[in-house]
């Protein structure tokens, strides 16, 4: 065996597991945290959360995320607020949906937008990231 693959294992078998509930509380503060890199326009932030192999709706390169978040966050902020329902986890991959608030200013006019989210987080080398996100516009209005 290679003292790569070795070293490898070691990191399997030594590796703290953590539990559903724990996984669960961490992904609600990464939340809380791209809540916050929204609020502050931290496109750099932003990208950080994302997985190499990240996708936002469409937007599947890192090129595609960074121009569809800088437009977004082109706009005047007033208000954007993320709401977690339900969260289902396994020791890799979690499926995290809820429901958003923004209310921002667009091109000129005021604009208030909910809808619902989802997440998909992966357990990356470096920690959980985000491996697709999509936010869906209420258009029942």
């Amino acid at each position: 065996m290679s003292y790569t693959a070795l070293l490898f294992s070691l990191l399997l078998i030594f590796s703290p597991v953590q539990s559903d509930e724990e996984i669960k509380a961490l992904l609600q503060q990464k939340l809380v945290a791209y809540e916050a890199a929204i609020k502050s326009k931290d496109i750099e932030g932003l990208l950080d959360m994302f997985g190499p192999d990240g996708a936002y709706g469409n937007a599947k390169t890192r090129h595609e995320i960074r121009m569809g978040l800088t437009s977004y966050l082109r706009n005047e902020i007033i208000d954007f607020s993320m709401f977690t329902d339900k969260i289902s986890v396994t020791p890799s991959l979690a499926n995290h949906m809820g429901k958003f608030n923004q209310e921002l200013i667009m091109n000129g006019f005021k604009k208030k937008n909910n809808g619902k989210f989802r997440i998909v987080w992966y357990k990356y080398a470096d920690g959980w990231k985000i491996q697709y996100l999509s936010m869906e516009p209420d258009t029942s209005n």
